[in-house]
């Protein structure tokens, strides 16, 4: 505590202790005073000050006669009441030079005032209430008659004696201890995933929040009895209560939590005053889902176990198990429990009506601090919950104790059923999921693409349809393109259920895609780049009727397939003139359900997989994509007073590839009767040359990746005075925060973050913003999006699950692997009968709004010395550093149990990539904990055959030649380094060597910031070696804090005294 007291901002106000009450009544001041005295006098604790020698604290007594608690009368008003009580409550102590004990007495009147006794919680603890308030009791009694204090009892002992105990204690059980809690907290989880609302800032306040809840009588009665019946105590039964909240709000199995004990192990401390308690880390094993009963047995050995060995200081368990630090975030565990058993309930003082006021200190030790108060047999139970303002919004805390009140209530009822069955939705939030968040059930659109396609021809046969560097076709050229291809394909054989395969240059694609749609069959495009033997892979899987190409194409696709050469196909119809041929207008059109397309993605195991996308699919994308995106367009083009009269359709870039499905979001704009520009192989992989024809052509729509328009705006893209077009979509991988609202901000444009797997018909989910600034989200029309847990229920707002999408888009399944399709395509409980819901393996959470956040893949997340991190955040932003073109970042651990995150990177033209640099970038943005250890330069990132990261090719980073070793480069940092070394009992440190990573904890960080003042003559604070825990940035930091060197401090060492000692500036303040 006393180290709390020098490391928080607010001089550890959270450990403050006040015991405020209202006596009405006369109330002898002077007879009170006194009282103080007297108990001062008697319990040495509470007349300790608390000193530092060299960096380590110690106990200074005063003697009785000399110790005067601080003791103060006011007047009050009574609308002033609150305020002063918080203030009173809320001002923190000077350990070193304050007594810890202060009273004040706000006088409301003649014979009603508020006493405000205030004291720190290093000289007492919950269980010093009753020796503390009995003792000034006594006191009061005789003092208000004129008498001395006499005490019924003599105290056996004092705090220093328990002190100098507990040494002698711990030298015979303290290693037998300290080996118990380390093994059991090995591998302990360094914080709780929960679904709070906001991230822990770098700055943390500590300012609290308090939520109060009473459990009904009945249910009190009923967890007593519970708990008898099961043989565990009441608080087993709570703490297995909460885990079990925690757990099923998105924790984990393995719940950490901390509980207080009361540290008196011997009657000689029955009645004293004195900070004894002490802090017991204990794990609650979730594992397995078991019932609720069975987790009861579980909290009770584990519990009981703790107990035998409670005599080890937390501090010590701490410094044993090392676990990674953060300031304002508690070691070990974030989340504490307590429970207070309080039958006679409050004590009347003085023989005067005392009404008690909560404790307030506005403080909070803890994340959350659960607290169950116990008043008795037939009497409610209280429920109080300190939160961390910081973190959680008030709306949270209720929510939190509601959902722990009727976990509470069920489990009375229905003990031994699973934990995992217990309801943790509340009933509106069920409703939300279900209906609410997926509420979109819009007109189904009937037409397929081919019917779309031949309505808008009639509609516009001589407006521009398509344009390429072929040059441009109106829709009646076109269509009659198409249809001359979709007579070749029936000649061959093309029907609904059967392929055609597309390897065509990007200029020949549409037409093929509308003429194969119109054929029945559906298309498979091939990208004759790819490597040979995953053609043949797709060919072999989609056994495609034939394969539409070109001469110059044919030579790279596999031997063994039917081609059919686009130039041939002149000439067959000139050979077929006059005879009656199909040309598939006669067509019954294909069927919604039909497959129009076979998209091949990568699989998890290195074998691609085709997706069998319908026509249905793709008619409710368009019917969807045409009211939300379309349409507002058309109507803001209307508007424009820079549209020409003569230009009457928009114009939309298609710069995506045809082997994704990606590649429909700009062929709708075509179907919708727009102008279609499909650029060359060459332009959409130039970004200087897509960027020159977008204005050029002065394009209306534009779809590209996140990672591609990052390319776009290093070449001036998103410039004011640039040209942007009215609306700019972005999809197909995870859009940083920054280029959204980047997006967000342009004047007069309509932005898109659209989401969608291939096995969702391209897009599932949307992001919008108008260009009125509205922003909203959700789900595509027809289609449903469920968050949902390891057992398909819908989870709370905030906490993470997994993504399943249900609806009108979704795909067939993949071709030829029923098992695969029967996996990830699932009976969808929340849909009507025989209604399917696709698993996407993405994590997600709602906001209170019901909007989703996407939270990586569940595939992708990795745990690193128990806390949970997400890859794919530490890529992206590794990747958005200039010097860096793609990254990777994996977990290796090349030195058997010392595993570290690994950064590799692709430097950008132009640029080498600094390790240095690149650690500062990230440290600026992530915590220490994500920062890789290593940054390792590649020419390129290793792939597998599936184009995927091949993780075991990547080389391990040679640490001993690494940034960790590298030696000071400043006199500063060669004194810092000789410090780190000597605090660390190590033989040398490097200047990017983190001080907690080396052993270092919070005691070692005071002895080395004592050093540090003495030699380098710095102003150097505890914080700062938390904020900046290596000899580097701990180097920088005293520069920027300090603005120069200073000379170097006079080393504190014993002397001679003078007979009267002067006060030190801190007492000075105090005293004038």
């Amino acid at each position: 505590l006393w180290l709390v007291q020098r490391i928080t901002d607010d001089g550890g106000v959270a450990y403050n202790f006040p015991l405020v009450f209202r006596l009405r009544g006369t109330l002898d001041l002077a007879a009170l005073r006194a009282a103080l005295r007297d108990v001062t006098g008697r319990h040495e604790a509470l007349r300790t000050r608390f000193e530092e020698y060299e960096g380590e604290p110690y106990q200074r007594i005063v003697p009785a006669e000399e110790a005067d608690p601080s003791f103060t009368v006011i007047d009050c008003a009574e609308q002033d009441l609150s305020a002063r009580i918080e203030e009173a409550q809320r001002r923190p102590f000077d350990l070193s030079t304050e007594l810890p004990l202060r009273a004040e007495v706000l006088r409301l009147g003649p014979a009603d005032q508020v006493v405000a006794l205030v004291l720190h919680h290093i000289t007492t603890d919950e269980w010093s209430d009753r020796p503390f308030l009995a003792d000034l009791g006594l006191a009061y009694e005789a003092r208000a008659v004129g008498r001395a204090s006499e005490w019924e009892r003599d105290l056996p002992v004092q705090y220093a004696d328990y002190t100098l105990w507990q040494n002698r204690l711990l030298d015979e059980v303290g290693e037998r201890q300290l080996a118990y809690w380390t093994e059991t907290l090995r591998d302990l989880p360094e914080k709780l995933e929960l679904p709070l609302d906001r991230e822990r800032p770098d700055r943390f306040t500590g300012r609290a929040g308090v939520v109060r809840a009473e459990l009904p009588a009945g249910t009190g009665s009923a967890l007593r009895e519970l708990s008898g019946a099961q043989g565990v105590s009441l608080f087993m039964l709570f703490q297995a209560a909460t885990a079990t909240l925690l757990h099923r709000l998105g924790a984990g199995d393995d719940i950490p939590l901390g509980v207080p004990i009361a540290g008196r192990t011997d009657s000689a401390l029955d009645d004293l005053v004195g900070f004894f308690v002490n802090t017991l880390v204990l794990r609650t094993d979730l594992s397995g889902d078991p019932a609720f009963t069975e987790l009861l047995s579980r909290v009770r050995e584990s519990t009981l176990a703790a107990f035998e060995h409670q005599d080890l200081p937390f501090d010590r368990v701490v410094e044993a198990v090392n676990p990674a630090r953060a300031a304002g975030r508690n070691p070990l565990f974030q989340v504490m429990i307590g429970y207070h058993y309080r039958p006679d309930g409050d004590p009347e003082l003085f023989g005067l009506d005392t009404e008690w006021f909560d404790m307030d200190t506005g403080m909070a030790k803890f994340d959350l601090d659960f607290t169950f108060v116990d008043h008795g047999d037939d009497r409610p139970l209280t429920l109080l919950l300190e939160y961390a303002a910081d973190l959680v919004d008030p709306r949270t805390a209720d929510g939190l104790v509601e959902r722990l009140v009727a976990l509470l209530e069920q489990i009375v009822r229905s003990p031994g059923q699973p934990v995992g069955a217990l309801r943790i939705l509340t009933d509106a939030e069920a409703r939300d999921a279900l209906t609410t968040w997926n509420d979109t059930g819009r007109p189904v659109e009937a037409r397929t693409v081919p019917e779309l396609f031949a309505e808008t021809v009639r509609a516009r046969p001589d407006a521009t349809a398509l344009v390429t560097s072929g040059g441009r076709l109106t829709f009646a050229q076109l269509a009659a393109r198409a249809a001359d291809i979709t007579r070749a394909l029936l000649r061959r054989g093309a029907a609904p259920e059967t392929v055609i395969g597309l390897a065509l240059p990007r200029d020949e694609m549409v037409p093929a895609i509308l003429g194969v749609l119109a054929s029945g069959a559906a298309y498979l495009p091939l990208d004759p780049e790819y490597p040979a033997h995953r053609l043949e892979f797709m060919l072999s899987d989609a056994a495609p009727r034939c394969v539409l190409t070109t001469a110059a194409l044919a030579p790279k696709l596999p031997d063994g397939h039917e081609l059919v050469l686009l130039e041939s196909l002149g000439e067959e119809l000139r050979e077929n003139l006059g005879e009656e041929e199909p040309d598939g207008t006669g067509q019954i059109p294909p069927d919604p359900a039909s497959a129009a397309y076979i998209i091949f993605t990568s699989g998890s195991t290195g074998v691609p997989k085709g997706v069998v996308g319908t026509h249905r699919g793709l008619s409710n994308l368009f019917g969807s994509h045409r009211e939300d995106l379309i349409e507002p367009a058309e109507r803001a083009a209307e508007r424009s007073a820079e549209r020409s009269e003569a230009r009457s359709a928009l114009r939309a870039l298609h710069a995506a590839s045809f082997s994704f499905d990606g590649s429909w979001e700009p062929m709708l704009w075509l179907l919708a009767g727009h102008e279609l520009h499909v650029v060359d192989e060459a332009t959409m992989t130039d970004p200087a040359a897509l960027l020159g024809h977008l204005a050029a052509e002065r394009m209306d729509f534009v779809d590209v990746t996140p990672t591609y328009l990052r390319e776009l705006t290093h070449h001036g893209f998103l410039e004011p005075g640039g040209y942007v077009p009215g609306v700019v979509a972005v999809g197909g991988e995870a859009t940083p925060a920054p280029v959204w609202e980047r997006l967000r901000a342009l004047p007069g444009t309509m932005v898109h973050d659209l989401y969608g797997p291939t096995e969702c018909a391209v897009d599932a989910y949307g992001w919008h913003g108008e260009t009125d600034g509205r922003t909203w989200a959700g789900p595509l029309a027809n289609t449903r999006a469920h968050v949902l847990d390891a057992m398909l229920r819908p989870v709370p707002a905030g906490v993470a699950g997994e993504l399943y999408l249900a609806g009108e888009g979704l795909a067939r399944g993949y071709l030829n692997r029923p098992a695969l399709t029967a996996e990830r395509f699932t009976a969808d409980p929340f849909g009507p009968p025989g209604s399917r819901m696709y698993r996407t393996g993405d994590l997600a959470r709602r906001r209170a709004d019901g909007t989703l956040e996407f939270l990586g893949r569940a595939d992708d997340q990795v745990k690193l010395r128990g806390l949970r991190i997400e890859l794919g955040e530490i890529e992206s932003l590794v990747a958005a550093h200039p010097a860096v073109a793609t990254a990777a970042v994996i977990v290796r651990e090349d030195t058997p149990g010392v595993p570290r995150l690994v950064g590799y990177v692709v430097p950008a033209p132009g640029h080498t990539p600094d390790p240095d640099e690149l650690r500062s970038h990230t440290a600026a943005t992530l915590p220490a904990y994500m920062v890789p250890a290593a940054f390792v330069t590649l020419e390129a990132l290793p792939r597998t055959i599936s184009g995927k990261l091949d993780r075991a090719a990547l080389p391990a980073p040679d640490f001993s030649a690494g940034p960790a070793g590298r030696r000071p480069r400043t006199p500063a940092e060669e004194i810092l380094c000789e410090q780190f070394a000597e605090a660390l009992g190590v033989e040398r440190v490097g200047i990017d060597d983190d001080f907690f990573a080396l052993g270092g904890h919070s005691l070692l960080a005071m002895r080395l910031v004592a050093k540090a003042r003495a030699t380098l003559g710095a102003h150097l604070s505890l914080r700062t070696v938390f904020d900046a825990p290596t000899v580097a940035r701990l180097a920088t930091a005293l520069a920027e804090e300090s603005g120069g060197p200073r000379p170097a401090l006079i080393a504190l060492t014993a002397g001679e005294r003078p007979e009267r000692l002067p006060l030190s500036s801190a007492q000075q303040r105090l005293w004038g």
